[in-house]
């Protein structure tokens, strides 16, 4: 399932906020209270105040004081955004930072941004930034930041409708500071726009709530007898740059549509984000049909204050399927399972809780729903699947994640069907003209090439595919990847006696400090007769809702306890410890000596063999979000990163032609939206026999086979916002 909506990022299986929380800055939820009645009142986002300082815009947001900024993803569905942008602020500015992906760096790429301090009819103001148009008529150049040309307007709602003045073309209006950078390029480039905006010059409110619009557009030349392309990403979602008889400069804008902003540290609400959700499985991408399976949702109150908020409380949480694919218009059905939704908990400010209803497993008889069919023949013959939890609580808005996880193992060369609903798009967009389909593959050299073939969609170029016909109600698309043989991924394979390590014998783990690294563990293990996963003893169906444990605490997860029967690891012989289960990604931080690994508890009559491979890489920004490397590396304990973001994975970008057209810098483009992304990614290149012979021992791989996990991924979505408009269209 693809879709994207406006809440802060979160992570799999982790959470940011942690992140931000250990360098002293906290993430913002989505809602703060009352908003001003003259824009969209279900998107709110607030101006944190900067934990560190913040020097002169360099159109790289890497300042120590951007840490704890707010952040939002405009785009959503993979491991990475296609877009993002930030805000923050300090004692006399507000800062705001939009990136988004480009390879095509041209003087009509447009960062928009609209908004009224004053919330008076004479108070709006628009900045068109063009990153890659400087002032003075040069284009910009690879990692130099540079000036950007600005054009920028006075409106007024006077006369009924928003109406824009005469244009200044060249510097920002006094009071404001911009810069701009764009990257090299290579696997997927990008430019960036870091804006500082004075809160006195602009009477910019400390105290109230101001009005604000973002639009990051990158255009694309036309070509292959097609028009070129303005892939509008935008905050709020929905309030896109369009007007086919204008152009950027004097399109009305849709103030109803446009968003709340504070930088009132009082205003803010607890601030419920999902910040972990997964599976008990090998790969938290699919359900297991033969054995139980478990859904986690961790669940943090974090808000920007400093920790006197209100306690979150009644937090319950539900957890839904649907079938996957590019659809605006959702039916879900719950998990068919007890304690679901959740029993419903309170949550203190800045903490922690994992809510999970009772295990899963898919029947054998009786009948699914209205299928005719059992639960086990049902989803073998629907094998793609999404899942979502909705979190709902007395005192906040909900909240909901939406992670899409498949019933199937995929193999080198890999193939995945995905559904999608052009019926429901073109009823939502009635003059959609063409979805667009863009392949991306990260954490691999320029040299590794990658062939592919999505059948269905008709090619235009090299990993650039478009559905310009639909078909009916639905289209199926089946993509077939195949990684280059040049592919390589070094990693260490450790063979593990299940027996011995759940008596307490740890294995020793080789690390490299300040690395990032993902640890995965498979294969087939028994205690007392029942079947035994990385994460423990797999729990029967039996209706009732699991104790909590009194285990050790996670590192990893603040607050959450340790099962027993888990994989765990740690970096001081397990005076703390932290659980890798079937799967886990984190930073190696750069004072730790050694790392070990056993079985939490202890267990009678385990038995059996798992393989866990240990793979390391050289931390980069795409790991982090964008955080300053250089402040990761101060912190003295692991955090927990995405499952795989360290591995090369392959990622499909959808974008959606509306039938709408903008015209900017004298060149008319058909707009684009996000429709949200997937991918897969490289799990392990196999090199000879994974259950050697002897004592437990780490065990070297070789080349061959290529084995890919699919990363169904995951969507946020805010089900606050009853309709896409936002307006009460």
């Amino acid at each position: 399932m693809i879709q994207t909506r406006k809440l802060r990022l979160v992570l799999q299986g982790s959470t940011l906020a942690v992140v931000l929380a250990m360098l002293q800055g906290c993430p913002g939820p989505s809602g703060v209270s009352a908003p001003s009645s003259l824009y969209n009142i279900q998107e709110k986002i607030g101006f944190p105040t900067a934990t560190g300082a913040m020097n002169a815009p360099d159109g790289l947001a890497t300042d120590s004081g951007w840490t704890g900024a707010y952040s939002v993803r405009l785009e959503d569905g993979g491991p990475t955004a296609a877009a993002t942008i930030k805000g923050v602020s300090d004692a006399d500015n507000i800062y705001l930072y939009a990136e988004v992906e480009d390879n095509s760096f041209t003087g009509t790429d447009a960062l928009v941004l609209g908004f009224n301090a004053t919330n008076t009819a004479d108070g709006y103001r628009k900045l068109v930034i063009y990153p890659c148009k400087l002032v003075g008529g040069a284009v910009c150049s690879p990692n130099v930041t540079v000036t950007p040309n600005v054009d920028s307007q006075n409106g007024s709602t006077t006369t009924g409708s928003l109406v824009w003045d005469a244009v200044t073309s060249g510097a920002p209006p006094a009071g404001i500071t911009v810069a701009s950078r764009a990257s090299a390029g290579g696997v997927v480039g990008k430019w960036s726009v870091e804006i500082r905006m004075d809160k006195s010059d602009l009477s910019i409110p400390a105290t109230n709530f101001f009005g604000l619009f973002v639009d990051a557009i990158a255009t694309t030349p036309g070509g292959f007898g097609m028009a070129g392309t303005a892939n509008n990403f935008s905050w709020p979602t929905g309030t896109r740059m369009s007007d086919n008889a204008g152009n950027v400069l004097t399109a009305n804008m849709q103030v109803p549509r446009w968003g709340n902003a504070t930088l009132d540290s009082t205003k803010f609400d607890a601030g419920l984000q999902i910040t972990g959700f997964s599976t008990n499985g090998v790969d938290p991408s699919k359900i297991s049909l033969t054995l139980a399976n478990r859904f986690f949702a961790t669940v943090a109150n974090y808000p920007f204050g400093n920790g006197s908020e209100p306690q979150a409380t009644n937090v319950s949480a539900t957890f839904q399927l649907n079938n996957i694919g590019l659809n605006p218009s959702w039916t879900w059905l719950n998990v068919p399972t007890t304690n679901n939704p959740t029993t419903a908990v309170p949550i203190d400010p800045r903490n922690y809780k994992v809510l999970s209803p009772s295990p899963w497993t898919l029947l054998t008889s009786g009948t699914y729903q209205t299928s005719g069919k059992t639960e086990r023949q049902f989803f073998t013959d629907n094998p793609h699947q999404c899942v979502m939890v909705n979190v709902t609580s007395s005192n906040n808005p909900s909240v909901s994640r939406q992670i899409n996880m498949s019933f199937v193992t995929v193999n080198s060369p890999f193939d995945s069907v995905q559904q999608i609903a052009t019926g429901a798009w073109r009823k939502e967009y009635k003059s959609a003209n063409a979805v667009y389909l863009t392949e991306l593959f990260f954490n691999v050299d320029k040299e590794v090439t990658w062939k592919s073939e999505l059948q269905g969609a008709k090619q235009l170029d090299d990993h650039l595919w478009t559905i310009d016909k639909f078909g009916g109600e639905t289209d199926r698309l089946r993509l077939s990847v195949l990684p280059s043989e040049r592919l390589q991924l070094p990693l260490d394979d450790y063979e593990l006696d299940v027996g011995r390590i759940a008596k307490g014998e740890a294995v020793d783990i080789k690390i490299q400090p300040g690395s990032v690294l993902t640890l995965m563990a498979d294969g087939e293990a028994k205690a007392n007769g029942e079947f035994l996963t990385p994460w423990g003893v797999a729990p029967k169906r039996d209706g009732k809702p699991d104790e909590p444990s009194e285990g050790a605490k996670d590192l990893l997860r603040p607050g959450v306890a340790i099962s027993d029967g888990t994989l765990v690891g740690s970096f001081d012989d397990f005076r703390t410890s932290f659980a890798i289960g079937s799967g886990t990604t984190l930073y190696v931080p750069a004072n730790a000596q050694s790392m070990k690994v056993k079985l939490a508890g202890k267990l009678e009559g385990a038995e059996g063999r798992w393989v866990m491979q240990a793979v390391h890489s050289a931390p980069t920004g795409l790991m982090f979000e964008g955080l300053d490397i250089r402040k990761i590396r101060e912190l003295q304990q692991p955090l927990l990163l995405p499952l795989g973001i360290n591995l090369p994975f392959h990622v499909v970008r959808g974008m959606l032609d509306t039938g709408e057209t903008i015209e900017i810098g004298g060149e008319r483009f058909n707009v684009t939206i996000p429709m949200g992304s997937f991918g897969h990614y490289v799990y392990r290149v196999n090199r000879g026999e994974l259950f050697p012979s002897g004592p437990v021992r780490p065990t070297r791989p070789g080349l061959g086979t290529i084995d890919i996990r699919e990363i169904r991924p995951e969507i946020i979505r805010d089900a606050t916002v009853i309709n896409r408009r936002g307006d009460g269209t």
